[in-house]
């Protein structure tokens, strides 16, 4: 009893320190010693997730609605897990085989009737993470945002390419997102492994200067890094030249040759030897670090 009394009476600077020191299990245990401990011994709380499991949208309401934890949150994450395939079982029928295999929709357009449009838009809302999430920060005019990580952890997913083909509403939220001021770092992660072998035309959203404009809005940039799911392993190591895209379109490199670039990273990408040479020459003196992995080189 003496001991609890001498260790309520610690200054809270004190307590604040030798609570900085301790795990979070850790500081969860002396939460449950007493109620002094549980009001002066606080959790760190820097990164929720979100995600479609129900329990994780309930830690993020309960965090945001903390008078003292809302204020801890550095990080917000979609966790978009890659999850197990389920086995089938013996037995398993054709389940929803009378829904698409009826003749509902012949017969309306015998009858010269349109059929229902698929709400997409609707769904997209409900579902895809990037969109919700981009769309938020980007209408948050108050909010000051130094980095946006798009990161697949090498896993085979990414950002659809398809936000850098034609002018859509995700593409205008990522421009109000980096051109703010103080906007610093940016990972983008893009899904084109399917476009092994394919026609040269697929890569046309390198060509199309979207993805350098996008850049070259964010005037404090200091850090960027481009990386995709393109396969690169024994049957891959080299491509071909109709898929040749210079690293000067897809880069604003004109922009950063007087920029304050400190980190360039560059992984899973169809690249020659010489526009390597050639835009890594061009690219800012600021530049303490550049990184590049896992590149495919082109043949001629």
């Amino acid at each position: 009893m003496a001991t609890s009394i001498a260790l309520q009476a610690l200054p809270s600077e004190l307590i604040g320190a030798i609570c900085r020191l301790l795990p979070n299990c850790d500081i969860k245990s002396l939460r449950l010693t007493c109620r002094y401990w549980r009001q002066n011994s606080l959790l760190r709380v820097d990164r929720v997730f979100i995600s479609a499991n129900p329990r994780n949208v309930e830690v993020l309401f309960a965090v945001a609605n903390h008078d003292i934890f809302r204020h801890c949150v550095k990080e917000i994450m979609w966790d978009d897990a890659v999850l197990e395939l389920v086995s089938s079982k013996e037995g398993d029928g054709p389940c929803g085989y009378s829904s698409y295999e009826t003749d509902r929709d012949a017969d309306s357009e015998e009858k010269g009737r349109i059929s229902r449009h698929f709400e997409t838009e609707d769904e997209k809302s409900q579902w895809r993470g990037f969109r919700i999430v981009t769309r938020v920060l980007a209408q948050a005019e108050n909010c000051q945002i130094s980095e946006l990580v798009l990161d697949n952890n090498k896993l085979p997913t990414g950002l659809n390419h398809f936000v850098f083909e034609e002018p859509n509403e995700e593409y205008d939220d990522l421009c109000r997102i980096v051109q703010r001021p103080g906007f610093r770092r940016i990972v983008l992660s893009l899904l084109v492994g399917y476009f092994f072998d394919c026609d040269a035309e697929d890569w046309d959203f390198y060509r199309n200067g979207r993805i350098s404009n996008l850049l070259a809005k964010a005037p404090d940039l200091q850090e960027v890094v481009l990386q995709t799911d393109y396969p690169v392993d024994a049957t891959s190591w080299s491509g071909k030249m109709k898929d040749f895209v210079s690293l000067t379109n897809i880069f604003p490199i004109g922009k950063w040759s007087d920029g304050i670039l400190t980190h360039f990273r560059l992984s899973e990408m169809q690249v020659t030897q010489d526009d390597l040479i050639c835009f890594s020459s061009k690219l800012s003196s600021t530049l303490q670090s550049i990184e590049l992995s896992f590149l495919s080189g082109l043949n001629g």
